[in-house]
Order: structure tokens, then sequence, then C-alpha cells
């Protein structure tokens, strides 16, 4: 004979474990129709970047924040090279491409830095013999020393990382 107080126990348990059960297959179920964290795109609010750059005798140490980073991207992709340039955009040599004075895509470069870029360590060497492009030689140590033109070199030195790390943030 079945002790009716131990089959309305197993009843209880039963019913609670059927209960947790189907809790657990709604908890399983919403999970896998959300989109992970991972796969959600959530505004990017900012870009911290730490770029070493040596060729000769330039020297491009630089870091900081870019408070906007689509912002700066968007403001890079109208400045290409224009058709026949020897290289990438402000390159010396390229601006008469453009109907332009020599240092005119530096300065352009110079100018989207001076608005995106937020630098916090800054050692720039910059040789002797640009001047005529407007380009000062000498070493710095603060971004506010140099005109857009000579910031305009630096970023033109270290865009492609710029680049690579914004899309890689972006997309």
């Amino acid at each position: 004979m079945i002790n009716k107080n131990a089959l309305h126990y197993v009843m209880r348990c039963s019913t609670r474990i059927l209960l947790i059960i189907i809790g657990l297959s709604i908890c399983q179920a919403y999970i896998s129709n959300s989109k992970s964290y991972s796969q959600t795109k959530y505004p990017v609010t900012e870009l911290r970047f730490s770029y070493d750059y040596q060729s000769g005798a330039f020297i491009r140490r630089i870091s900081g924040t870019v408070k906007n980073p689509q912002g700066l991207w968007d403001a890079l992709q109208p400045l290409q090279p224009p058709p026949g340039a020897r290289g990438d955009y402000g390159l010396i040599g390229d601006d008469a491409k453009l109907g332009k004075e020599p240092g005119y895509g530096l300065r352009q470069l110079g100018q989207v830095a001076r608005r995106f870029i937020t630098f916090e360590k800054f050692y720039v060497i910059q040789p002797q013999g640009f001047i005529w492009i407007g380009v000062q030689p000498g070493t710095f140590t603060s971004a506010r020393e140099l005109n857009d033109t000579s910031l305009g070199w630096v970023f033109f030195d270290v865009r492609a990382k710029f680049e690579a790390d914004l899309k890689r943030l972006l997309y």
C-alpha cells in the first residue's frame, strides 16, 4: 500500500520540477531569440590610440583620443588622392594635380587632425628642408606648437593606422 503523504510529496516535487523545466525552457528560448551583446551594434564613443612611426630622421610618437570616431572617418573620406597621384592624399607634389599650392593636402589633413584628435603624448622630430611647403623643422612635444601643414605631415605618416583602427571600431 502506498503512503498518501509520500504520494502527495512526490506530486508536489514533480510539479515544482515541471515548473522549473518550463521556466528554463522559456528563458532559453528568450535568450536564443535575442541578440547577444557582441552581435548588437552600439554607438562607439571614442577611440584611444598610441602610434609609433619612424622613417629615417622622421619620428612620430603620439597617443591620445578621438572623441568622435565616426566624424573623423567621415572627414577623411573626401581626402583621397587625385587621379594620377603618386601616393596617398597630401603627398608632396600631388597638390598641383588638385590645382592647389604646395602643402595644401597636408594643411587639410592637419585641420582634420586638430578638429578630431586630442593628443595626450606627442613627440615629433621633423627634419629640415620642407619650409617651402610650410612644414616646420624641429623637435616638438605638443601639437599646439605645429602649424596645420606640419601637423598634417604627422597625421599623413600615421593615417593608415588611424583608418585601420577606425574601420575595426566602426565596422
